[in-house]
């Protein structure tokens, strides 16, 4: 339980990974998903698994910042779900 991310957490983690200071508000995690507004390039990049210790950076995917859970109008259960299948069809693909 005690490494189970936060917010917090995946601020430090993503600003060590992408070299540059990402604050903790610009993160959110979702299911199995850590979301983290990239104010760089304007979207949210969506990071697969970010309890798995296995952390490398890499998003997923990227959406705008309208269609995540920075949206409290979003309906988060179909963009995990969303995510979650495309996701676990690249990891069935790639066996």
């Amino acid at each position: 339980m005690g490494n189970k991310m936060t917010a917090k957490k995946a601020a430090y983690w993503i600003s060590e990974a992408w070299g540059r200071d990402v604050p903790p508000s610009h993160c959110r995690i979702r299911g199995n998903w850590l979301f983290v507004w990239d104010k760089v390039c304007d979207e949210v990049e969506c990071i697969p698994d970010p309890n798995s210790g296995d952390l490398w950076g890499e998003p997923w995917d990227s959406i705008t910042r309208d269609k995540s859970p920075f949206n409290p109008n979003v309906d988060v259960s179909a963009l995990l779900s969303s995510l979650d299948v495309s996701y676990l069809k690249y990891l069935e693909d790639c066996r």
